[in-house]
């Protein structure tokens, strides 16, 4: 369905006007409205729906925003599968942050957003690259002596030109903004009340030449996590690179399956972090726990970074 409708979109975009932005337009909020989160797809239709939004040219930002605050407002964590590899709301939402950094009403809320995406995709090292590399201009932006308010707005108009469509959708990303910023907080709320979650390191070793750490755990989407991490001269020699990451994911309906093989009761999560803990505290873990779950049927998604 929505591969059909981008192909009907790239036809569409042969002619430029506002007759065909509106045209667009309500195709878009009508895929947009047939977003199923159930559906196992979800995470392909939700980058699909972004590229699309790239197709015509007029209303782009208006699109994504719109996209965007549908995934804020449900609090959805799109995760894409096959050979799409990254999450695209942070993406995207960091692709705003970059628009609207010079604005001066948005960058007091930019802060929040990073923090609202860290939080959401706390393992994604991606995201975590990217909110590093944003907080420490904003927050020199932040502590700098404040300019007189309307020669900060006139700066910021005087930009109307080369960037029409930051302009024209000003309102609507300040919303989103404001948006992200109280879910922000109603999540710190949370998770004050929240006991911290409990990671199990299986394998560690640390020298001059190599660092490795591996550990498990069940992240906040409940999902049984296995991150494994090597950095330093020996990884760099043997990838070219000096990061060398691995991961399994294990979704919930799956967790279950552990559970009987190691006899402990449905739920326990600790004995079970405990139990893969004392079968898999070897340099060799990310093999010999997925060769584990192959050979017990159990579901996972293998992920390798470097």
């Amino acid at each position: 369905m929505h591969c059909y409708a981008l192909q009907k979109m790239k036809k569409s975009n042969k002619v430029y006007n506002e007759e065909n932005e509106a045209i667009t337009d309500l195709e878009y909020q009508r895929l947009l409205s047939q977003l199923d989160p159930k559906d196992p797809q979800f995470g392909n239709k939700v980058h699909e729906l972004f590229l699309a939004a790239e197709i015509v040219k007029i209303g782009v930002l208006g699109k994504k925003i719109a996209l965007l605050t549908y995934l804020v407002e449900n609090e959805l964590a799109p995760t894409p599968t096959g050979a799409v590899r990254f999450h695209p709301e942070p993406l995207q939402m960091f692709s705003l942050v970059s628009i609207y950094m010079n604005d001066p009403q948005a960058i007091e809320l930019l802060t929040s957003v990073i923090e609202y995406e860290v939080a959401k995709y706390p393992d994604d090292q991606m995201v975590l690259a990217q909110a590093e590399a944003f907080l420490g201009p904003i927050k020199v932006m932040l502590e700098m002596d404040p300019n007189d308010p309307a020669e900060a707005e006139k700066s910021w108009q005087s930009g109307r030109e080369s960037q029409p469509g930051a302009h024209s959708e000003r309102e609507k990303a300040h919303r989103l903004f404001r948006l992200v910023e109280l879910k922000t907080k109603q999540n710190q709320r949370v998770n004050t009340d929240t006991p911290a979650m409990e990671k199990v390191t299986l394998f560690y070793l640390e020298n001059p030449n190599i660092k490795i750490s591996i550990q498990i755990y069940f992240n906040e989407k409940d999902q049984l996590y296995f991150d494994g991490y090597d950095t330093g001269k020996i990884v760099e020699e043997a990838w070219g690179d000096s990061d060398y990451e691995y991961i399994y994911t294990v979704e919930p309906e799956d967790v279950h399956k552990f559970y009987p093989v190691f006899n402990l009761k449905d739920g326990d999560k600790s004995g079970l972090l405990q139990a893969i803990k004392k079968e898999f505290s070897v340099n060799k873990a990310y093999s010999l726990f997925g060769e584990f779950m192959v050979a017990h049927n159990i579901k996972h998604e293998r992920f390798i970074w470097q």
